[in-house]
Order: C-alpha cells, then structure tokens, then sequence
C-alpha cells in the first residue's frame, strides 16, 4: 500500500514538472504583439519567408475576441492566406497563440470578400500559370461560386478549361486543383453581337479551332429551343463547316474543324426582309450570298416545293441561280451565280408588259426580265388568239413592235420569269434612238451612211398630206429594193442592207419604211405577223379557251405560211393603216409598184395577213382607195360573187382586181365570167395570180 503510494506521489511530480517546465519554457520565448489582422497577416507572412516552423503571437484583446469567433474561422483563412499547410497550436485565453511543427505551400490564395475580387484573383493566378489556388470567400461569395457552382463560369471568363476543386463549408474556403488553361485561342462573349465579333476575328486569322466563353443567361439563351439561337449566330459567324462541343456549368462551346465561307450571310425575319436583301445584291453587284432565316420562316419557305420560295424570288428579282449545300440545321437559304433585276417590275397585264418592254426598249437594254403571273406567262409564250397557228407568240409580236431583231430567251414554268438576253435592235431603231437622244455624231460606218439615205428620202418627201409622204417614201423604196433573203446574214433583216445594198426580206423593208417614214414626220410602227390564204373565223374575236380547244379538233384547209412576216403601220389623220411594201414590191405583178397594201385597213389586209390585235393599235376598218390605180374587190363567200359582179357594172369599171378568200381558188375564179357576160360584158382580159389568188382585170369591153 506504501509502495503504490509512493508511485503515485512520483506520477504527480513527473506530471507537475512537465507542465511547469512547458509553462516555464513558453514564458521564455519571445512573442510577436499583434494588434491587427493585418499585423497578425503580416507576421506569419514573414515568418513563412524564414520558413519557422515554430513561432509565438500576442494578439490584442480585440484582435483575438475577433480571431475566436465562429471557432476561429478567421484565424484559419489568415492562415491558408499565409500559405500554412499544417501546424500545432497552443492558445490561451489571455491571446497568446504557440504554434509548433508549422509547415508550408506553394499554392497561392486569395481572399474575396466579393466577387469582383474572386475573379480578379482567378484572373491573375491564371496569368501566373497557377496549376492549384485556394478561395478564402465571405459567405454570400462562397455561396454564388461553391454551392451554386458559379465558379465554373468565373474560371472559364478567367481562361481555365477544366480544373478540379473542393470546398469547406466551415471555413468558406474553395480548393481548386489540377488547373487546365485553355489550349486554343477563346473569347468572352455577353450577347450575340460580341459573338459575331469574335467569330470575325476568328475568321480573319483563319483559326480552326477556338472556344467560345458565354456570359450564364447568355448561354442559357444560345441553348434553348434545340439551340436555335445558337445555330442562328453560327450562321450569321459565316460558318461553313465544324464541330462543337459545350459545357453547360461553364459556358464554354469549344469549336473544332471550322472553315468559314467568304459570301455575304444575312438575316431576314420575314419573307419581305427576304425580298428587300435579294434587291440589295442585285443592286450591289452581289451574286453568291445567304439568307439566315428563322427556324419558322425557314420551314415555311421551304415547305411545299419551295413554291412559297419561288414566290419569294420573283418579287424580288432574281431569276437565274445555283442553290448552295443546303443548311437546315442552320436555317441557311445560299445562292450561288444569281443573276439578280435591281429595277424588276412585277408584269400582271398583257398591257402592263407591253408598257414595261417598250419602256426597256426606248433604252435599248440589253437584257430584260419579265416576272409575270403564271396567267401572262403562259399568254406570252403560247398565248395567240389562234391556238392552231404556230410561232405566234405574243412575246415574238412584242419584240418586233420595239424594234427588236433578235434575241435570245429563257423561260420557266416554275418561276414564271421570261428572260430576254442579247437584244439585237433593227438598225432603223438604233439610229431613231440616236437621234432622239442626240447622238447621230456616234453613228459610224454603214450605220451613218443608212441615216444619211433615210434622211434624203425623208426630206424629199416633202409633202403636207401625210398620205401622199407615204406614198411616196413608199415608192422610193420599191424602186431601190429587190426581195432578197439570205438565212446565214443579218443583211437582209434591216435598213442597211435595203438603203445601201438594195436587197431586203420583209423585215428589211419593214425597218426601212420605219426609219424613213419616221424622220419625215410620220407617226409609224412595226406589226410583226403571219400570212395566210383563208379564215376559219375573224382574227379580231376574242376565242374562248372551249372554243380553242374545238378548233385544234377541226380539219381545216388553210395554209399558213411557213415564216412569220413583217410589214408597217402608219397614222393618217388619227387614224391606222397597214403597209406592206414587201407584197407591194413583187416583181411578177402587172404593175409595180402596186398600191394593194399601201393604207389597208381591216377589210382587206384582215383577210390575207394574221397578227395578234391586242398587241398593236387598232386599224381603220375600211381601206383607203384613194391611191390604187383600180378598184379591189375580195370574195370570201359564195354569196360575194354576185354584189361584185353588180358593182362593177354599176360603176362601169374597166379594170380590177378580185381577191379570192375561198377553198380551191384557181379553180373558182372561172365562175365569175359567166355572170360578167350575162351582165353585158363582151371582152374580157384578166390574169391569174396564184400566190396571191388574186384576179387582175386589166379590161372589160
């Protein structure tokens, strides 16, 4: 019992000895005084310097009542911002801190009490190449980054990839770890137009691979609606082909395997911005471009065939095109070679294209487009007032009218676009236009010397009644002209070869009445048609598409010509007259010049010569007779033969000329002589001209 006694006394001595030599030795340190945060900051900064790994602080009242809340939670922030890894620590209540086997980092912190400071502490431990870095947060920073994982989106804006990190609740700090900066070239973007800028400069470097850092709503927008935004803002980047990858928590879209297109890429919220944009290009000059469009218009233009597309493009002009790869994901309408009218006008009359044709005409344009409705297009093209006659098509009648000689067309039924290229005028045309526009000094050559002998005859045909200057420009022309047609030239179609050469088709006459006729003061125009020998009805009417149609059914006997022809109009007091100098100037005729077709109106020159009415100007019905040197009669019916019979005796006529209109008329016109004697006539001398089924009375005894 002694004995553990004594044991015991021994233990309490031992433990007496150790405390009182701890406190003994602890009182004969020295001690730093600190009075403040900042001082306590300071001190173990110095002390990591010297890398103690013991050391003992004094702090003030204050100072430790302030380190001692919240279980000196500021006490262990100052400590990982001083960059002590680990330690020992012995405290007392009157603030005297021990501590003992003290260790350091080389990880840096920062503290952030908000968060502006928080992400200019991330910035610059990126800068400085940081693979690790400690966040020492207020509560509400350590709230936004760690709990709500803001500090994804803050490390991205930074420059970091990916990282690792973790967090203590209790203290507030965040531990990132294994830090990655990005590898490719990235921007932070807070809404589309810095999007767009930065792909630019992407594009401008040529870059392949980049990322793409954006503001949270931002993202959150670009990502909605199966990203929509987002493939629009590609487009609009002039993206052509590439990959991209995101992260959602930090907002990067990581772009890999790009390549850009160099064409202009627009976007159009609504089918009129299309229309408008497609007349920008072609005002600019722009042939190869995108329209980016709303994933709804999108659909909608291109529903259907794309005939709400096709629709589209006619407003706005443009009528020839290659589609480019098509984007549906990116919502892209591209074209390529598009051939764009700046100035279209939208043809929905005949008569609205008539206007807009002799408007482009007066300009000698070289190239005109017709955006019709579907009804004018198929007018124009097939329309004719007989369906059963070929090559009389409206745009063929028009084009002559204006003084068009050749031209070349395109046309389609998709668009309804008519496509005039290559214009070609009649040389009568040409030189009108320079005179007008007071530039005779540019007309060159055989161009000049065709005006110099329009402008003779013209002067010469110095008349005040306008009949008798086209009779007489009408004589000049049958004396200098012989009918002459060459396939393989151009020689024979105008004024040039007719004034200068003395050889000329129809149309060649036609142009050179034109321009003489013109200079002298006459109003005049080209009528473009088709002859034939016989009507199934009158040209004038207006035939309905049933009655057409039975039409093309029916047999018929008459004998359309082969070509198409060509002769004039001219205006003798107000009113319109045919003239066709061509027919007038045939050779074989008993007399020559005739006068058979000099100031026609409907009743003669409607029964031998087809054209469509509701292209040219009206003509006067009734012919006038002032200039033939006979009376003409036409016999169209069974019932014809008997009147002209009676008029010629009642007005004792001694010499004709009888135009048949009927089947078999060689043969026919044998059964008026019988009725002209038995009318008293004793002698009669005729002659039969086939081509023409015409009967030349030359004398009635």
């Amino acid at each position: 019992m002694k004995a553990f006694r004594l044991i015991r006394i021994f233990f309490l001595f031992c433990v007496f000895l150790l405390l009182s030599g701890t406190d003994a030795e602890a009182a004969s340190k020295k001690y730093e005084k600190c009075n403040t945060l900042e001082e306590l900051e300071a001190y173990l900064g110095s002390c990591r310097e010297q890398k103690l790994e013991s050391f003992n602080i004094s702090c003030s009242s204050d100072l430790f009542e302030e380190l001692k809340q919240k279980d000196f939670l500021l006490l262990l922030q100052t400590e990982v911002l001083s960059r002590i890894s680990d330690r020992e620590l012995n405290y007392y209540q009157d603030g005297r801190l021990m501590y003992t086997a003290v260790t350091y980092t080389d990880i840096p912190s920062a503290s952030c009490p908000d968060l502006s400071v928080a992400e200019e502490a991330i910035a610059a431990f990126v800068k400085d190449k940081c693979t690790s870095f400690n966040l020492v947060c207020s509560e509400d920073v350590y709230q936004v980054l760690f709990t709500d994982s803001h500090l994804w989106h803050m490390a991205a804006k930074a420059g970091i990839e990916e990282m690792e990190y973790s967090g203590s609740s209790v203290y507030k700090i965040i531990y990132a770890e294994k830090v990655t900066p990005f590898s490719v070239p990235y921007t932070y973007v807070e809404d589309g137009t810095e999007f767009l800028k930065a792909f630019s400069e992407y594009h401008k470097e040529k870059l392949s691979e980049f990322a793409i850092v954006a503001d949270p709503s931002f993202f959150a927008q670009l990502m909605e609606n199966d990203f929509e935004e987002l493939n629009q803002m590609q487009a609009l980047s002039q993206l052509d082909t590439y990959k991209w990858t995101s992260r959602d928590k930090s907002g990067i879209i990581h772009y890999s395997g790009i390549s850009f297109v160099d064409i202009p890429r627009i976007l159009c919220d609504s089918e009129d911005d299309m229309v408008n944009v497609i007349r920008q290009m072609g005002a600019e000059g722009i042939t190869d471009f995108d329209l980016v469009l709303p994933s709804v218009l999108y659909k909608k233009v291109s529903s259907r065939k794309y005939s709400l597309l096709n629709e589209i493009q006619k407003k706005a002009g443009i009528f020839s095109y290659s589609y480019r790869t098509s984007y549906d994901s990116l919502c892209i309408i591209g074209y390529l070679q598009a051939e764009i009218a700046s100035d279209v006008r939208q043809i929905t009359t005949i008569s609205e294209a008539a206007a807009y044709l002799q408007e482009c005409t007066e300009r000698e344009d070289q190239t005109i487009y017709l955006f019709c409705t579907k009804e004018v297009y198929r007018t124009l093209l097939y329309g004719t007032e007989f369906p059963d006659k070929q090559q009389m098509y409206y745009i063929a009648d028009l084009m002559d009218l204006y003084g068009v000689l050749h031209y070349y067309y395109q046309y389609s039924d998709t668009t309804s676009i008519i496509t005039l290229k290559d214009l070609v005028y009649y040389p009568g045309t040409v030189i009108l236009h320079a005179i007008r526009d007071k530039k005779t000094d540019s007309l060159e050559g055989r161009m000049k010397e065709t005006f110099l002998s329009a402008l003779d005859i013209a002067e010469r045909a110095n008349f005040a009644d306008p009949s008798q200057k086209a009779r007489f420009i009408h004589d000049e022309l049958c004396s200098r002209i012989s009918y002459y047609k060459n396939d393989y030239s151009d020689d024979d179609d105008g004024a040039v070869g007719a004034l200068l050469d003395g050889k000329a088709n129809c149309d060649g006459y036609s142009d050179a009445f034109y321009l003489a006729a013109t200079l002298s003061g006459l109003h005049v125009r080209y009528q473009h048609g088709n002859t034939f020998s016989s009507t199934l009805q009158d040209p004038s009417a207006q035939v309905s598409e049933n009655i057409q149609n039975e039409i093309k059914k029916e047999e018929s006997t008459e004998q359309l010509s082969d070509e198409t022809h060509m002769w004039n109009l001219v205006k003798i007091n107000d009113l319109w007259y045919a003239v066709d100098v061509t027919w007038d100037d045939q050779e074989d005729a008993p007399d020559c010049p005739s006068y058979r077709w000099f100031l026609s109106g409907e009743d003669r020159i409607g029964k031998t010569h087809y054209w469509n009415h509701s292209m040219t100007a009206p003509l006067a019905q009734t012919t006038d007779l002032t200039w033939r040197p006979r009376p003409e009669y036409i016999i169209s019916a069974d019932t014809d033969f008997q009147p002209v019979v009676d008029d010629i005796f009642y007005h004792s006529v001694s010499c004709a000329e009888i135009y048949f209109q009927l089947d078999n008329a060689d043969e026919r016109f044998t059964e008026l002589f019988p009725l002209m004697h038995s009318s008293g006539a004793g002698n009669i001398t005729y002659k039969w001209d086939k081509n023409m089924d015409c009967l030349f009375l030359t004398r009635i005894d």
